[in-house]
């Protein structure tokens, strides 16, 4: 699995013009588990001279590295009272972090905050799945 992941990895690099998501970042990024972290950091930073796309999810930023939020246009954040991880976000977003977490603590259950980046990026934005929203 280990192997078929950095090829996979690689060839979308190499290829580009591909959109790569790769979920639980974290654990892909630990050096217990996969220890692939560094390949797909590469991609984050050549991405769009590469013509390609990367899309990181993560529940913890433990083992997942800074590229992950600092190359993002975009993050989206689930309700969580975890006050560093806002911050962290806040941070990388370039956004005002009394402002995200007032949002977040806002949230209703099964909505999500999308955070453009930066100040003039746009309003932050919530959102849920239509299935979710009517199943309320």
């Amino acid at each position: 699995n280990q192997d078929l992941m950095l090829r996979s990895f690689g060839y979308a690099r190499e290829a580009g013009g591909w959109t790569v998501y790769v979920d639980e970042f974290e654990l892909i990024s630990s050096q217990r588990m996969f220890n692939l972290g560094r390949y797909v950091e590469r991609m984050l930073i050549s991405a769009r001279r590469d013509g390609t796309s990367v899309v990181t999810s993560f529940q913890a930023a433990a083992w997942v590295s800074k590229h992950a939020t600092r190359q993002a246009r975009f993050a989206v954040i689930w309700p969580t009272g975890d006050r560093d991880m806002i911050e962290n976000i806040a941070k990388s977003m370039g956004r005002d972090k009394k402002q995200l977490m007032a949002a977040v603590d806002e949230l209703p259950p099964w909505h999500v905050l999308v955070v453009p980046r930066g100040k003039n990026g746009g309003p932050f934005i919530c959102t849920s799945a239509p299935e979710l929203a009517l199943a309320a």
